[in-house]
């Protein structure tokens, strides 16, 4: 299962039916009005009122008639006051139970919960809900990857969770190796994503694919991590263009102005978001990204404010990501972020921060943090995609940025020599 970060926990409503405050006045107006009107359904002749009184029938009406006043009152304030819960109570009950599953890595209890309710959900975005966790639940990759699209594509379904579906898609991508794989091939497998990862001469670019599919789930609501993943892919671009003389698209567009631009609407949308009590596994995506973008500019720029601003995200990055609440959805992100904090520090300041350096290295190389699925040696993101880096010639392409970053990190940290030489890196890279 690969961990992303996308992953929606929306507030669960109380099981109460809230009662409005001019209800609570109506109620005894109400009773009061359907006392009055049975007691005038019998009119009396002034002649016999005094005969009528004394008689069993008048008496026995009477009862029967206040007996139903008093019925009706009594169903009001049952209605109104007794608490009771709905079917989107229920729902949200199950879907937070559910997401607590999921976060312990019990998916078999998220199927039980969730998977049964997305036909019977009592709204659409609750049957969106459903199928973004069943999606990350799930164990086959073709079938989240489906469920995403089904909820993307759907303009039933609510913008931010539309958004948040084709985000996740481009999250599995980027939080795996970044490879020519199957599962890029099922995400960018049919229109609008087809077209997403092709280049103006019509070659295949899955990075670019990357970059467009966060754009179109930022054009459907604004999301901080997608914002802050866009301007990454334009300042490594400007990297490659600066440091290595590489260009690898077809456009001449200044980059590094696009990334502010776009590092500025993800802060914007980072703000809501926290004050709309966002949940920490995000808003450390999101500080994770943005930080790995500041020490980029930082490179490009050289402005102190940049490296200042990288050092903060990525402190508040690891802070948040708390892979004791969160499990492997925030270990797998967690190892990204020490890597680029580590490769941060060691471009700026090499050997003078070695303790910091090894500190945020050891995270990245234990053992326990080495396979998302022991049993089926299924690796951590990054390490697939060191794995891969080391296995390729990495000269003129996207992610040389990251090929240099771990040499210098290497050259720093005998132990993490030693992690990228387990993962297939010969020892001639590090000369």
């Amino acid at each position: 299962m690969l961990m992303s970060a996308a992953i929606v926990l929306v507030a669960v409503t109380p099981a109460m039916k809230t009662v409005p405050a001019v209800v609570i006045p109506v109620v005894p107006v109400v009773a009061i009005a359907a006392l009055a009107a049975v007691v005038e359904i019998v009119e009396i002749p002034e002649e016999t009122v005094a005969g009528i009184v004394e008689s069993d029938k008048f008496m026995k009406k009477q009862y029967i008639y206040l007996a139903i006043g008093l019925a009706v009152f009594v169903l009001v304030v049952i209605y109104f006051f007794i608490p009771r819960e709905n079917a989107v109570d229920v729902f949200n009950k199950e879907y937070k139970e559910a997401l607590k599953s999921l976060y312990a890595e019990k998916n078999n209890e998220v199927f039980s919960k969730i998977e049964k309710l997305i036909g019977s959900a009592p709204t659409p975005e609750a049957e969106a809900k459903a199928k973004i966790l069943t999606a990350f639940a799930s164990n086959d990759n073709s079938k989240s990857i489906s469920l995403f699209k089904e909820v993307a594509g759907d303009s039933t379904y609510p913008s931010f969770l539309r958004a948040d579906a084709a985000a996740a898609m481009a999250d599995f991508f980027m939080l795996g190796s970044h490879g020519s794989s199957t599962l890029a091939s099922q995400i960018f497998s049919s229109e609008p994503y087809v077209s997403f990862a092709i280049t103006k001469s019509g070659r295949k670019n899955y990075s670019l694919g990357a970059r467009k599919l966060y754009e179109y789930a930022s054009s459907i609501y604004v999301i901080p991590w997608a914002e802050y993943r866009i301007a990454e892919w334009y300042l490594k671009n400007a990297i490659l263009s600066k440091l290595y003389k590489i260009k690898t698209v077809d456009t001449d567009e200044n980059y590094t102005t696009k990334a502010e631009a776009h590092i500025l609407k993800g802060d914007l949308a980072l703000e809501k978001y926290n004050r709309e009590g966002g949940i920490k596994l995000y808003s450390g995506y999101a500080n994770w990204i943005k930080g790995f973008d500041q020490a980029m500019l930082w490179e490009l720029k050289g402005q102190e404010v940049n490296r200042n601003e990288a050092e903060t995200m990525f402190k508040a990055a690891l802070n948040d990501l708390d892979d004791g609440k969160f499990g492997k959805f925030a270990i797998g992100q967690k190892i990204w972020a020490n890597f680029q904090y580590s490769s941060f520090v060691a471009r700026t300041y090499g050997v003078n921060r070695k303790d910091d350096i090894l500190k945020l290295n050891s995270y990245v190389t234990t053992d326990s943090h080495r396979y998302v699925d022991e049993e089926k040696k299924l690796l951590y993101g990054l390490h697939k995609y060191m794995f891969r880096l080391g296995s390729i010639a990495v000269t003129n392409i996207q992610e040389r940025y990251d090929y240099e970053s771990a040499k210098v990190i290497a050259r720093v940290d005998p132990n993490f020599r030693d992690y990228l030489r387990q993962l297939g890196w010969k020892d001639e890279v590090f000369k």
